[in-house]
């Protein structure tokens, strides 16, 4: 294998990666760190090698990484990123199988039957892990602050599909990689806007529980219009942004682990309102709670991203 195929191969593990809609984060660590391992092999010239010898080059690489990296759970973290990679190129490990496999299972409480049941402690505990891991929480905010004064036509120096796009060209940047925005694509979604714009209203009005999901035909509508532009993804984290006391945020793996797996653009809005649905039982199992965040919503995409999509990490 040489230098070339391996490079090739590792640009075919990332867009595996990507179809895959893991977190950027995820998706930046395994590919930084098979990159790294790769870097490696040329180092010490074994990429014009076979597989097996490549599987076999391990034991030294994890020796190189004693000096490289004296905290072992360093190494671990770049050890375990070059066996995914390995095992992905004798086809033990398949990048995009979280679209597609069984969610793990996952604890119900409250009748909240398909769906994840979350307590009150466990939510703080995740949004304190989350500030810690996620500096793209910045651009979060930022965004939000742009889009409330950009629907309001306060002090607004942006309008608010370009408001929007602030956050979708970086939070959502692993759709756009290989989806290249097109000239007009700001325009596209300022029409999204528009064309919806009084039920979005509505939504930004209330906060989500079971009694305020209402016509679940004009979430189906609207939810199908953005993602036909955004994809599954991007069309949940778009709503967010412009209702996100109402509209939860998923990825494949975060709707896996709810009993909602995505498939192709445009065939998951009925799955988005059963999260939606799923999500509003969340939120009112913790609205009792004393110290229950006043943006439960955000708090619980918080708590999946950090349970699900980072499994803890």
């Amino acid at each position: 294998m040489t230098d070339l195929v391996l490079a090739a191969a590792l640009g075919q593990y990332e867009r595996e990666l990507l179809a895959s809609d893991k977190a950027d984060a995820t998706i930046d660590a395994y590919v930084y760190r098979a990159r790294r391992f790769t870097q490696w092999l040329a180092s010490v010239q074994v990429t014009r090698a076979t597989r097996s010898e490549i599987q076999d080059a391990l034991k030294g690489y994890e020796a190189s990484l004693h000096s490289a990296y004296p905290a072992e759970k360093s190494r671990k973290t770049f050890l375990d990123c070059a066996r995914r990679f390995v095992r992905w190129l004798n086809g033990t490990y398949h990048a995009t199988a979280a679209a597609s496999s069984e969610p793990r299972p996952i604890r119900r409480a409250g009748g909240l039957t398909g769906g994840p049941s979350v307590g009150l402690e466990d939510l703080l505990r995740a949004r304190a892990r989350y500030r810690e891991i996620e500096p793209r929480d910045l651009f979060y905010r930022a965004a939000i602050d742009l889009v409330g004064r950009a629907w309001k036509q306060v002090d607004a120096p942006l309008t608010p599909g370009e408001a929007l796009a602030v956050l979708l060209f970086t939070w959502n940047r692993a759709y756009y990689r290989y989806n290249p925005a097109s000239s007009d694509h700001v325009d596209r979604v300022e029409d999204l806007v528009a064309r919806h714009r009084t039920a979005l209203a509505g939504w930004r009005a209330v906060r989500l529980e079971p009694a305020t999901i209402g016509d679940r035909e004009q979430i189906e509508v609207t939810f199908r219009d953005f993602e036909e532009l955004l994809g599954p993804v991007g069309a949940a984290k778009g709503l967010h942004l412009l209702a996100p006391t109402f509209f939860p945020i998923w990825d494949r793996t975060i709707a896996s682990a709810y009993r909602c797996g995505l498939g192709k653009r445009g065939t998951n809005a009925r799955n988005y309102i059963r999260f939606i649905e799923l999500t509003a039982r969340q939120c009112a199992e913790l609205a009792g709670g004393h110290e229950a965040p006043t943006d439960v919503v955000k708090a619980l995409d918080e708590w999946n991203y950090v349970t699900f999509t980072r499994q803890g990490g």
